[in-house]
């Protein structure tokens, strides 16, 4: 009697850990992670090397244009200080100050407007509409778009977490593309 006793007790707490582990990895996919700093990116210091050493360029920024949150599963980004576009152009800005090409009210200017931006679970689509102006004359004018995709978790906590890190990693992408266009490239 006393065994089993014990054999129901033991097959309940299992049935609880069961119940309790299930629901922890049902709930794993609703967090909520901001999007992590932007960090200079070596291959982007590199593409910036081949510009000449005295251009210098301020960087402005238009508004989002079918650009929002972005999620992942129950994950939901949004940029810090509400503005994709504004996210874009102080990566730009830390690209050209750590490469030397970034002096503020130089009369080289960048503006950057994310045209379009969408995170979904496994991949990430960002448009971009640069244009580069000098003394006030437009000389680059452009549309660059990444697109990216990475093997997508099926645990939430995890998906989310690949998703954001991925997500972040588009905006260096992007920036390379303009950093190694020839018509980019040409200007400096």
């Amino acid at each position: 009697m006393i065994g089993s006793k014990y054999a129901v007790g033991h097959r309940m707490q299992y049935l609880l850990s069961i119940i309790l582990l299930s629901a922890l990895l049902a709930l794993g996919g609703c967090v909520s992670q901001p999007l992590p700093e932007y960090q200079v990116g070596i291959a982007n210091q590199i593409s910036l090397s081949r510009l000449t050493s005295g251009v210098k360029f301020q960087v402005s920024h238009g508004d989002d244009i079918e650009a929002g949150s972005a999620g992942v599963r129950a994950l939901t980004t949004t940029p810090p200080g509400g503005s994709w576009s504004a996210f874009l152009a102080g990566a730009l800005q830390q690209e050209l100050v750590s490469s030397g090409h970034y002096v503020g009210g130089s009369g080289n200017a960048i503006d950057v407007t994310v045209v379009k931006l969408m995170l979904m679970d496994g991949q990430a689509h960002v448009s971009v509409h640069f244009v580069v102006r000098e003394a006030g004359v437009v000389v680059y004018d452009k549309v660059l778009e990444v697109r990216t995709k990475w093997d997508s978790h099926f645990i939430g906590v995890i998906a989310a977490r690949d998703g954001v890190a991925n997500f972040g990693a588009i905006f260096q992408q992007v920036l390379k593309k303009l950093f190694d266009d020839p018509d980019f490239i040409r200007l400096g």
